[in-house]
């Protein structure tokens, strides 16, 4: 019994301090607010992260830095309704978000377009382009 105390004892000294070093820090961004609408896809780069969101007739962008830092969000409103977003990719160096809708009442014709997105400012840039023949 005598014995038993001992080795808990020396056990006790020798690992409680290593548990100290065996502890893992975790750091996170900063709090932000978050985007009222559906997470549609994301483009991630050199560690950064570009998040695009569907909202009604407008997308969300939110462009977060390496540390997961909120760097910008911004709304871009009169998307035609219904859309769907597409696709979100790099294509020769350019960051193209990818969207469809149709383009009268009768559900016709669609239409697919796309606007190019400045991956680091996390904004659009220009206007809406047709990326085929209306179907």
């Amino acid at each position: 019994m005598q014995m038993k105390k001992v080795i808990f004892l020396i056990c006790s000294y020798v690992l409680l301090p290593l548990l100290g070093f065996g502890q893992v820090k975790i750091m996170v961004g900063s709090e932000h607010p978050t985007a009222k609408g559906e997470l549609q896809n994301f483009l991630k780069k050199n560690g950064e992260l570009l998040l695009v969101y569907k909202k009604r007739g407008a997308i969300i962008l939110q462009k977060f830095d390496s540390k997961l830092n909120l760097a910008s969000q911004d709304m871009y409103e009169g998307f035609v309704v219904p859309f769907e977003v597409q696709l979100l990719c790099e294509l020769n160096g350019r960051s193209l978000l990818f969207y469809s809708y149709c383009f009268d009442e009768f559900k016709k014709d669609l239409v697919l377009a796309y606007r190019e997105v400045d991956f680091y400012k996390g904004k659009f840039k220009g206007e809406e382009h047709p990326a085929s023949a209306r179907l």
